[in-house]
């Protein structure tokens, strides 16, 4: 689903000659610090002082965090100011922190300036733009279906291009021939607006994006919209999608960007290649190593494999290291037959030719419409392309997460680091997952990179441990993909001690690392399951074991009838007990208690009163800002815990599959 932009490429510049030339490069000279005060905007009504402070303490020493509520409410009013002691520490935060999630909501940090005037938001009556020459047009946006681009008049003035895609309503407002337009509001299901005359619109999901730069105007007859995400000419924003939020659990270790080019010895690189039916999102990805990488893969356990999982399973029975990862999307390669096993050899022969290595130092991982070949011409004309583009760039690493994605709508990318035996190491990865996600193995498409030093044995043991705490405790629809793929590539350039024992102190600080990079993706897919409106998260505690527990969490976590419920802002008790008592762990019934967000529905085995619309109003609120519902249950007195994440069910969710290519 091609859509939106990619917040950070367009924010901070690109290295990508697409965009190089574009007319947002001065969007990064306009950044520039020349103080240690940032302004912070698109925060939710939700966000606290707490939070804004708990969120950039990460990067420097903080003088001042501070929201600007609402006098009225106490609420924020989407806007705060964040001061550090250096303009370093502010370089590192914005870099860090720009469009990243919080709440739910994209966040955008900019220098703070002096205010300007600007014009109110909301308008009852078409106005005229502050340019003369600028008309404006006054139209009605109610909910888009279909596939596709058409067109509308706008009071017969410049064409409206809409780009509509699976249940969207998501609209990016772009100024003719491409200036930048910049803010999204979050879209009611009929809203009007207000925009000069030559303004484009794409339509996607649940946003529409406002504040178009210079004379262009919009404006929303919603005063509750918000601002939520940034777009680019309407080719970029064809080209692109958003980062994910990015939830790590608590840990010793610092959030960084990169994603898979964080770690030491790694490139990368992502590019269009014509893989795609239309558009123009990157297709085609690529991840190399400057030396042999220690590698591990987890896949996918559906019988009917594709091409690349028998051909990246084989490989990888006889060899211990590989020096480079590619990924295609649009074809799935899968129940191909030999053909398609051949043009997976094909492909990883030309590559390997390009970088100079032996083939089976090249793995190769593919998604999309199963039974479709890769388009083998269109990739090896490419290959020489994206071999010249690769780099080790946060902007290459933003380009290849967002070529791996089929139906997502935000991509998956994060890094981490931290400290293994004195020596800082760092752990990054991508991931794509939308659909077809079900525990069972990988669940999804992934590339993990480290530059910690470890046995191969040790390392591949780390991976499964990691994958069965992430990816594994993940659902969205209880189907197993045919293509589920793990990689994990571990180059030892950190200088970090060896680490030869899952016991050793070191193993688990980078256990520990490793766990937290694929939790943090593993949530990010599932909050991105198609259709979806909010994340579930399920912890369950008191088993003999964590397997046990875990068993228990998935089960709920993928109950349709659970799903469903928190979509309808049910807080139904007795679907969550059902889910639980079929999971195949025994437990004793007087033992079960089960709470939803801070409201306890049932303890002791005995259902409890509780305020039954204060619990409806917590998911009903938890789908309007996309965030998390946490389901907690506890079945015992021992001391084990485990925790799954899953999605609300949704009518889209049917809407999509029944219209995604087959």
């Amino acid at each position: 689903m091609a859509f939106v932009s990619t917040f950070r490429r367009i924010l901070a510049g690109s290295n990508n000659n697409s965009l190089s030339s574009s007319s947002f490069s001065w969007v990064r000279h306009c950044s520039a610090l020349s103080s240690p005060k940032l302004f912070v905007s698109g925060l939710s009504r939700l966000t606290t002082n707490e939070k804004l402070q708990d969120a950039f303490a990460p990067f420097g020493e903080l003088v001042d965090a501070r929201v600007i509520t609402d006098r009225e409410t106490g609420r924020s009013k989407g806007f705060g100011f964040v001061t550090y002691a250096t303009v370093q520490d502010a370089e590192k935060a914005k870099e860090g922190m720009n469009a990243k999630f919080l709440d739910g909501w994209v966040i955008f940090v900019d220098p703070a300036r002096p205010r300007e005037p600007r014009r109110p938001l909301h308008q009852d009556q078409p106005q005229s733009s502050s340019s003369g020459s600028d008309k404006t047009a006054f139209w009605s946006l109610s909910r888009v279906e279909g596939v596709g681009f058409f067109q509308t008049q706008v009071q017969k003035e410049q064409p409206i291009k809409i780009c509509s895609f699976l249940n969207s309503s998501l609209a990016i407002v772009l100024k003719k021939d491409a200036f930048l337009l910049s803010y999204a509001l979050l879209l009611p299901q009929a809203s009007t607006f207000l925009c000069a005359e030559g303004l484009s619109l794409i339509i996607h999901h649940k946003l529409i994006a406002l504040r178009p730069r210079r004379k262009s105007f919009v404006a929303s007859s919603r005063r509750e919209s918000r601002v939520f995400a940034v777009a680019t000419s309407m080719d970029d924003a064809s080209g692109n999608i958003p980062a994910a939020p990015i939830s790590l659990p608590e840990g010793s270790w610092k959030q960084i960007s990169g994603g898979v080019t964080a770690a030491k010895g790694f490139k990368a690189a992502g590019m269009y290649a014509g893989l795609r039916a239309s558009g123009k999102k990157p297709d085609l990805a690529l991840v190399t190593c400057d030396v042999d990488a220690v590698a591990a893969g987890v896949f996918t356990m559906n019988v009917v494999a594709a091409a690349p999982v028998v051909y990246c399973k084989k490989v990888l029975e006889t060899s211990n290291t590989a020096r480079a990862v590619l990924i295609n999307a649009g074809q799935a390669n899968a129940a191909t037959g030999d053909a398609g096993y051949q043009d997976t050899l094909d492909c990883v022969g030309s590559l390997a030719t390009l970088l100079k290595v032996k083939p089976e130092e090249v793995l190769i991982e593919s998604t999309g419409v199963i039974g479709h070949r890769i388009k083998k011409k269109e990739l090896l004309q490419a290959l020489p392309t994206l071999v010249n583009s690769m780099s080790n760039s946060v902007q290459q690493a933003d380009s290849a997460a967002i070529a791996i994605t089929t139906t997502d709508l935000v991509s998956k990318s994060v890094a981490v680091e931290s400290q293994v035996g004195g020596t800082t190491i760092r752990v990054g990865g991508m991931a794509k997952g939308s659909g077809m996600i079900h525990p069972n193995m990988a669940t999804m498409l992934g590339v993990i990179t480290t530059d910690a030093l470890v046995e191969s044995d040790i390392w591949r043991k780390m991976v499964k441990v990691a994958v069965n705490r992430s990816f594994n405790q993940i659902t969205v629809d209880g189907d197993t993909s045919t293509n589920d793929t793990v990689i994990a590539l571990a180059s030892g350039l950190s200088g970090s001690p060896f680490i030869s024992s899952l016991n050793c102190e070191e193993a688990l600080q980078l256990q520990t690392c490793l766990d937290a990079v694929m939790q943090g993706l593993a949530k990010s897919i599932a909050w991105d399951g198609e259709g979806a409106t909010c994340l579930i998260e399920v912890t369950v505690k008191g088993t003999e074991t964590e397997a046990e527990a875990a068993k228990i969490a998935r089960s709920v976590a993928s109950s349709s009838l659970v799903k469903a419920a928190v979509y309808g802002r049910d807080p139904n008790w007795g679907r969550i007990a059902a889910a639980a008592g079929y999971a195949g762990v025994s437990f004793q019934m007087d033992k079960l208690e089960i709470s939803l967000g801070e409201f306890s529905l049932m303890e002791s085995g005995q259902p409890l009163p509780f305020d039954r619309d204060g619990a409806s109003n917590y998911l009903k609120i938890a789908g309007e800002v996309h965030g998390t519902v946490t389901i907690d249950l506890s079945v015992g007195e021992d001391a084990a815990t485990g925790k799954a994440w899953g999605c609300d069910l949704s009518y889209d969710y049917v809407k999509i599959n029944a219209e995604y290519t087959s």
